[in-house]
Formats: structure tokens, sequence, C-alpha cells
């Protein structure tokens, strides 16, 4: 599994995105955390693994697992801008099927 991972600032809150290739499912992940959350709130802004729409059969997915175009839409949608070449980085882990690779950006 490749792992990427970089903070950013949105609507105050300082955010830590966790995102890349799972090598044995054959696809991308995404996790976005509040890192200031109050101890009593939730800090997971956002996790593939627990998103309902991605396990559909007919998508031929059975595992919640993104493509690079459904991860940076994930990213739009929480108004969050990726480190210039973070995409395609992404891009070149599943083409490469990298593993045990870890990026801070």
């Amino acid at each position: 599994m490749s792992k990427h991972f970089f903070r950013t600032h949105v609507n105050g809150q300082q955010l830590l995105v966790d995102a890349g290739w799972d090598r044995p499912l054959g696809h991308h992940y995404l996790n976005i955390e509040r890192e200031n959350a109050p101890e009593e709130e939730d800090a997971l802004l956002y996790s593939s693994l627990y998103d309902r729409t991605l396990f559909s059969p007919e998508r031929g997915r059975l595992m919640a697992g993104l493509t690079t175009e459904e991860l940076a839409a994930k990213l739009t949608e929480h108004g969050i801008r990726p480190p210039d070449g973070f995409l395609q980085a992404l891009e070149d882990d599943a083409r490469k099927n990298v593993g045990n690779a870890i990026r801070h950006w």
C-alpha cells in the first residue's frame, strides 16, 4: 500500500489527508481527519472505507475504493486543493502497483 499525507486548512479547520494505492485490493483510498477536533467530536470527516456509495456490485466493487478522479472529486467536495503533483503520484502508484511506500507532502 502506498500512503501519501498532507496537511491543509479549510474553513478554520486543520485537516490531515491520507490517501494512497491499496495494492491488494487494486484501488485508491482516502481519509480526511480534523486535527483540531474537540475530543467529544469525531475527527474523521471522510473515509472511503465508510462511503456506502462505493460498495456496488454493478461498479465491480465489493470493497470501498476510489478511482483517482473520484478521489479528486471527494477532495473538492471538502474544499481541499491537493499539492501539485499529488494526484499524478497516486496515478503513478496505481500504474506501477506500488506497495510499502510513504510520502509526506
